[in-house]
């Protein structure tokens, strides 16, 4: 609902959301980019419509899981680095540059395991020149507070 998100806003909301599921529970965080459109869906097995009252600038409205679109990649691409200190458009705008690759959705499973580790599975999918999906897959430990 806001143009521009902070790391604290972001941090605040991501916490609230794992608190809910609960600790040492899995949740998934998937973002897509559409031509200039970012879109953020949270997958749980739980029910996490009334967290949406309590979240400042965030709507979670249910969707069912055929109206997200991540496709199935058809190659795999190794040795994804991440920009430092940069977001996902930056690391979209760096492999479409640099490898004709262009990120068109991430999928992170999240799972909190206590406020100040968090362990994240991260598969970025990209397409290819061919219009072909490839996708690159990262396991990354957190190590800082998370509240």
């Amino acid at each position: 609902m806001v143009d521009v998100v902070d790391e604290a806003h972001w941090r605040k909301t991501l916490l609230a959301i794992s608190q809910h599921i609960g600790v040492l529970h899995t949740w998934k965080l998937i973002v897509t980019i559409e031509n200039s459109t970012v879109r953020y869906f949270v997958g749980s097995d739980k029910d996490i419509g009334l967290l949406s009252n309590n979240l400042e600038g965030v709507v979670l409205r249910p969707l069912t899981a055929d109206s997200i679109s991540v496709s199935e990649a058809a190659s795999r691409k190794h040795f994804i680095n991440f920009v430092s200190g940069g977001n996902l458009l930056d690391l979209r705008e760096k492999y479409l540059v640099k490898n004709s690759l262009e990120l068109v959705s991430c999928v992170m499973s999240i799972k909190i395991l206590n406020s100040q580790k968090a362990h994240v599975k991260v598969v970025l999918n990209f397409k290819n020149a061919g219009g072909e999906i490839v996708d690159a897959k990262r396991t990354n430990w957190f190590y800082r507070p998370i509240c």
